[in-house]
């Protein structure tokens, strides 16, 4: 998403859930936003062979 996007995503969202966000902290805030949509598509990129089982239920 451009920065724009976020910019309204985050206006639209903050409305939708009630949590009002100080106009002094949008700027910080869409910035925080770029960084994680970053980083999860370093996630989605990376790839998973078909093959790979997946790891067991861990209990102690």
């Amino acid at each position: 998403m451009n920065r724009d996007n976020l910019t309204l995503y985050l206006r639209l969202t903050s409305e939708i859930i009630a949590l009002p966000i100080p106009e002094e902290y949008v700027e910080s805030v869409v910035i925080n936003l770029e960084r994680m949509e970053n980083l999860a598509q370093l996630v989605m990129d990376f790839e998973i062979d078909d093959t790979i089982e997946i790891a067991p239920i861990f209990q102690p």
